[in-house]
């Protein structure tokens, strides 16, 4: 697991609960937010949400926090493409101006707290999920 982002310290364990708004919300979300991040001249990071076939799911850790995360599952391959990132100063900034973004809710609750990827195995078939990236 590669952890791109986190908004604010804490327990460094995440435990992914399951989805955090429906298919179409995710959908509807996603485009938004990266009309948003064009629009506001950060287009790397629009350019990330468009690419990673990432997830907005319900998460909690050790202390029971809850919170929201974007996770992605990939295969070897783009394990290897995308953990590159982490390296890259450009796409940290990127990934906090993404996180930046999807915090701009309504009710004013954090969807975001951090974007990973789970190795697969090579042999392994992606899962279904009742939604999409």
């Amino acid at each position: 697991m590669v952890v791109f982002y986190r908004h604010r310290s804490g327990a460094d364990d995440c435990e992914v609960l399951g989805p955090a708004l429906s298919g179409i919300a995710w959908t509807d979300l996603r485009s938004a937010a990266t009309a948003l991040l064009q629009a506001r001249g950060f287009q790397r990071a629009a350019d990330l949400l468009g690419q990673i076939p990432f997830r907005l799911s319900d998460g909690t850790n050790v202390f029971s926090d809850e919170f929201a995360v974007l996770d992605a599952v990939v295969s070897i391959d783009d394990y290897v493409k995308f953990s590159s990132l982490e390296r890259d100063t450009g796409a940290k900034a990127a990934f906090a101006e993404m996180a930046d973004v999807l915090s701009e809710t309504p009710d004013g609750h954090m969807l975001l707290d951090l974007g990973k990827f789970h190795d697969v195995e090579p042999t392994a078939r992606t899962p279904d999920f009742p939604y999409p990236s």
